[in-house]
């Protein structure tokens, strides 16, 4: 459907009201010869800018299509059409006398810089408020992205005010102005959307929610460009006083989120202070309740799947410090010898994991990146088990796998990693490897 749209823009030309409606806007009286200039104007603009998002939409298919399916970026869209917007503009003008560009709306170019401005402020504070384990290099990434398309904006609007458009006779010269001055509009405006885009991915990436999925993100892009449609479509823009006021308000607004979110996401405490030890044996199925007796391990085993080749990792955990009210600790564990979370991981209560946890985990710690959910025909498949440790009072922690043994496999095969969270809403506060000994 996009695409199909998107050719019927691409070949329709543009109806003679719209002409009129640009001529009765910029107030000009054009020639015949003018007025054909400026439908071909029109038609060319609106082609390449066409052309832009058609390309954008492709590629945006291409690149999304081997990872999380199939999928339009509305990023990608806004920059193939602003690549459009310039290439039009470089495509029809010439370099001309400035007096003829006179009227071209000059005072809208510090609209960009105000952007610059709110750029940096927002690379500064995102990255001394980004959350646990965020990566700072996305974070900058997104903002230089957001400070190239203020500078492309710069750069295309000051080379549309000195230049006019080609083949225009002298009696049609006003028509210079006018489409210089919808140029610039127009350019302004795209620049500034695909900014705002830029860095509401900046402080997604920064600051994200108590899930990666959450919505909260999109609603806030919806409403930043809600508002900043709004703006840049009025008149007042022009006053430089609007325009500090709607710097400032895109400043203050996100931090006014921002802030409060990162305050929560604070933990009670540290990793580093939790001290996490696990005591670990490995042996066979038969040997199971005796093993678990000689570590001081209380509680009911769980049925495990058994073959002739299967052995079993029972383990006591350690921690120096219980998880405060309202918190809980998890463990899961990773086989070392596939990469791959094992299959099954029991503690005393059994297993228990929330399918939000393994995208979590696997986006924001490159080393948990193996228990990302698995893309299948029919969508994906989490293969994830974990063990509730709760706030690690009642002592001891135990858990237990079986394992395919093979006859090589030791206790150092198996890493576990345990990390705190928030029970209101599952926030993860902070994931760490587990120190192992064998026992």
């Amino acid at each position: 459907m996009f695409f199909g749209i998107g050719t019927l823009v691409l070949l329709t030309p543009v109806s003679s009201r719209a002409v009129k409606d640009f001529e009765a806007r910029h107030q000009v009286n054009l020639t015949p010869a003018g007025h054909e200039r400026l439908t071909a104007h029109l038609n060319a603009r609106r082609r390449t800018r066409t052309i832009g998002v058609l390309a954008a939409g492709a590629a945006s298919l291409a690149v999304t299509a081997t990872s999380h399916g199939i999928q339009l970026n509305l990023i990608m869209l806004m920059a193939g059409w602003f690549a459009g917007a310039v290439a039009a503009e470089f495509r029809q003008r010439h370099r001309t006398r400035p007096k003829d560009v006179q009227g071209s709306s000059a005072s809208r170019l510090p609209l960009p810089v105000a952007l610059i401005g709110v750029a940096l402020a927002y690379a500064v504070s995102a990255v001394m408020l980004r959350s646990e384990g965020t990566n700072v290099a996305v974070i900058l990434r997104w903002a230089v992205a957001a400070l190239a398309a203020c500078a492309v904006s710069l750069a295309a609007t000051a080379f549309v005010t000195g230049r006019g458009l080609r083949d225009l006779d002298h009696p049609d010269s006003e028509l210079g102005p006018a489409t210089s001055a919808s140029a610039v509009r127009g350019l302004t405006a795209g620049g500034a959307l695909l900014t705002v885009l830029c860095l509401a991915k900046l402080w997604e990436n920064a600051v994200p929610g108590p899930y990666d999925q959450t919505r909260f993100p999109q609603l806030a892009t919806l409403a930043i460009l809600l508002l900043a449609f709004v703006v840049l479509s009025s008149n007042n823009l022009k006053r430089p006083a609007v325009r500090v006021g709607l710097a400032a308000m895109l400043i203050v607004v996100p931090l006014a989120w921002a802030i409060p979110v990162r305050l929560a996401q604070s933990p009670p405490f540290q990793a580093d202070q939790v001290h996490a030890v696990a005591t670990l044996r490995l042996v066979t199925l038969d040997r199971l309740a005796e093993a678990a007796s000689d570590l001081g391990l209380t509680g009911r085993l769980q049925p495990q799947p058994t073959t002739a080749s299967m052995s079993e990792l029972v383990g006591r955990l350690d921690i120096d410090r219980p998880a405060h009210d309202g918190d809980y600790y998890m463990l899961l564990g990773i086989d070392r010898r596939t990469g791959r979370p094992v299959e099954y991981l029991y503690g005393p209560d059994g297993a228990e994991w929330y399918g939000g946890w393994s995208t979590v985990l696997s986006r924001r710690y490159p080393w948990l990146s193996s228990v990302a959910p698995i893309q299948t025909g029919g969508g994906y498949m989490d293969t994830v088990m974990g063990v509730w440790l709760g706030s690690a009072e009642a002592k001891p922690l135990w858990f237990s796998t079986p394992i395919a043994d093979n006859g090589t496999y030791s206790v150092a095969d198996l890493q576990l990693v345990i990390f705190l969270v928030r029970n209101d809403d599952g926030y993860i506060y902070w994931a760490r490897p587990v120190q192992t000994i064998a026992g």
